[in-house]
Parts: C-alpha cells; structure tokens; sequence
C-alpha cells in the first residue's frame, strides 16, 4: 500500500515537472523583408528556424536557421542568393550566444561569380559579408557588396 502511494505521489510530481517546462522558439512563420534599391533592383532577406533542441534539465534550446539573402534585377530576375546559417544557445528571457555559423550561395545566371564572403559570430548574432561580381567577356561590369546579419531574440524568434 505504502509503495502504491510512493509511486503516485513520485508520478503527480514528474507531471508537474515537466509541465512546467517552458516552451519556446514556436516554428514561427519565415519572416520576410524587402528592401527595394535606388536602381530598380531589390533585396529579399527571409528567415527560417531549421531545427530545435529542447534541453528539459537546464531550460535552454539549440536553434539553428538561416536567412536568405536575394538580390533580384529590375528585370524580375534573381542572379544569385546568399545564405547565413547559424546556430544560437537560448536560455529563455536569459541571454543568447550564437555559437557557431556559416554560408552557402547558389548562382542562377552564369554571368554572375562568386568572389568572396565571410562570416562570424557577435554575442547574439551572426554576422557576414558577401561580394559577387557579374562579367561579361571576362571584364567586370557589376560588383554587389553586402553585409548581412541574422539575429535570435532570448524568446527564440529569428531575425
């Protein structure tokens, strides 16, 4: 009798303990923005949450996403976008550490070359830059400089 009340008492409290677990970083619709340039083109920068892990012992989660960075022509056309990638430590309401983080890049128009990038991390950020260059017959004609950055806010929510 004595081990029956033993285990539900044992049960009652592990309910309440992990329903007291709190639960963040919602798989939030991907967030967009767009910024239109003084030359017609326009940049597309969109947020995604890749995954989530839930450490139930200390409270915190593993996120890690990326934001794509679009550069689209005047004429409609998207030569080449630019991808962050980077992993954040949430600990709830508490603080953020992006913890690690790198890119990728895809060219749609073969007149476009990938020149350099880089990337780093920045307290609750990940930071980068990105230079490509469009050439025709092997001259130069266009040369997109861009930074970009990919924030996590101490709810989990990617910016």
């Amino acid at each position: 009798m004595m081990k029956k009340k033993l285990l539900i008492c044992l049960l009652a409290l592990l309910l309440c303990a992990c329903s007291a677990l709190p639960a963040f970083a919602a798989e939030a619709p991907d967030a967009t923005n767009v910024t239109l340039l003084e030359n017609g083109s326009r940049i597309t920068e969109t947020c995604e949450i890749l995954s989530v892990t839930t450490n139930a012992r200390s409270s915190t989660q593993t996120i890690s996403g990326r934001k794509a960075i679009a550069h689209t022509n005047d004429d409609g056309s998207t030569p080449f976008v630019f991808y962050i990638y980077a992993t954040f430590e949430v600990n709830y309401n508490v603080s953020v550490t992006c913890v690690s983080t790198y890119y990728e890049y895809e060219i749609a128009d073969s007149s476009w070359k990938f020149d350099s990038a880089s990337t780093w991390c920045d307290g609750e950020d990940a930071r980068g830059t990105y230079v490509f260059k469009e050439k025709v017959l092997f001259i130069t004609t266009t040369t997109v400089e861009g930074a970009c950055r990919l924030s996590c806010t101490k709810t989990g929510t990617l910016y």
